[in-house]
């Protein structure tokens, strides 16, 4: 049996389409076949509620597995579990590094950090990049062979007038820490699909929300190993 992948959405700053993208991506991997568990560590448990209501609400659609976790050790657990047993983990992180968002990172495949294009989240990122290194130059001294995830970056709620994005992608991947998998604009369908508990290209197949949330699930799935 091959091992599943455990893919944890995370920033330290909130309000940046953490759970709006790990909804989406949980989905995604569900329809494609896969068994999938969406790990909620936020205290708000927007994204736990999100899948406990999809699920009643649409019971012909396959089921995306929901847990709400906090503690750290659960977390681990869990993560560990669901991979071992060939599925895929889906982690959607709160705010800030409390123990089960360190926990997560420690034990992910796979990084992904959405940010928007304004000065707070750019420095919010630059922190995240600056406090991961720091993380890994430790674990490189302490000799713990603690293995570098994959991290990926999403720019999320992009206005193409307001700065460009292609000076954007290159400050990401000039990072040599981080790969870009995409842009998703400011629109209102992710709001609503949300309320209507659908991935956006369900609420608004021919939207342009719908192919650029594809495009985002596409391009990590693809480049994830």
């Amino acid at each position: 049996m091959n091992r599943g992948r455990a893919f944890v959405v995370t920033l330290r700053k909130g309000g940046v389409g953490k759970t709006t993208v790990a909804m989406n991506f949980a989905i995604y991997l569900r329809q494609l076949g896969r068994t999938v568990a969406y790990l909620d560590l936020d205290p708000q448990r927007d994204g736990y509620e999100f899948f406990k209501d999809r699920a009643r609400m649409y019971p012909q659609l396959p089921e995306v597995t929901h847990l709400a976790l906090e503690d750290p050790d659960k977390v681990e657990s869990a993560m560990r579990s669901v991979t071992t047993a060939g599925a895929d983990a889906v982690v959607d992180c709160p705010p800030l590094d409390p123990p089960q968002v360190i926990r997560a990172q420690e034990v992910g495949d796979i990084l992904l950090f959405p940010f928007k294009p304004g000065g707070n989240d750019l420095r919010a990122f630059s922190r995240a990049l600056s406090l991961y290194q720091a993380r890994v130059e430790r674990a490189k001294t302490a000799g713990s062979g603690y293995v570098q995830p994959q991290m990926f970056a999403l720019i999320n709620e992009f206005m193409r007038g307001q700065l460009n994005d292609r000076l954007l992608t290159k400050w990401v991947e000039e990072s040599g820490v981080f790969q870009f998998v995409g842009c998703l604009g400011r629109r209102v369908e992710f709001k609503d699909a949300i309320a209507k508990r659908q991935a956006v290209w369900e609420y608004a197949p021919d939207s342009n929300s719908a192919k650029e949330a594809l495009a985002m699930c596409e391009a990590l799935h693809r480049r994830a190993k």
